[in-house]
């Protein structure tokens, strides 16, 4: 089992943080292409929360459609 740097973690803890706060100053960290630990988990981070708001939207929108299908 594959141990967890401290440096990806930071870097995942700040790309969440900034894909919320401020995605633009992320999206031009990221256009760097660096192969660090901590360059991984701003851009695993980044994916993860895209992720998750994709997620919550279909979800959104699945409930949305089950709503419309009782009414009728």
């Amino acid at each position: 089992m594959a141990t967890i740097s401290e440096k990806y973690t930071k870097g995942f803890n700040h790309g969440y943080y900034l894909k919320k706060h401020n995605p633009d100053l992320l999206k031009s960290i990221l256009q760097s292409n660096s192969d660090n630990d901590y360059y991984k988990g701003l851009s695993d981070a980044s994916r993860t929360l895209e992720k998750s708001k994709v997620k919550k939207r279909l979800s959104e929108l699945n409930k949305n459609n089950i709503s419309r299908d009782i009414e009728r």
